[in-house]
């Protein structure tokens, strides 16, 4: 499952090549992030984590990003690159 082309059109140039910097994967035309994608970024080593979580296992994810739909996910990203200006 993947955001749509709408979802990834809410972030603009920069935002976009620093969301893929902070993945290492860049994304194509027709090609969107997937969840995996968006919990990557939004984990405790990823670029937008605003957790307090130290360390998890290297394929842990936290319950709290686990339990949310992609929805979800992609608009604490919307919300972290809105807090960052």
């Amino acid at each position: 499952m993947t955001i749509t082309k709408q979802q990834w059109n809410q972030l603009n140039d920069k935002q976009k090549r620093t969301f893929q910097d902070n993945i290492g994967k860049s994304f194509t035309q027709g090609e969107y992030p997937t969840k995996d994608d968006i919990d990557s970024f939004l984990s405790p080593e990823g670029l937008g984590s605003t957790s307090s979580i130290v360390s998890l296992g290297e394929d842990e994810t936290p319950p709290a990003i686990k339990d949310k739909n992609i929805d979800d996910l992609w608009q604490e990203v919307i919300d972290w690159f809105e807090n960052q200006k």
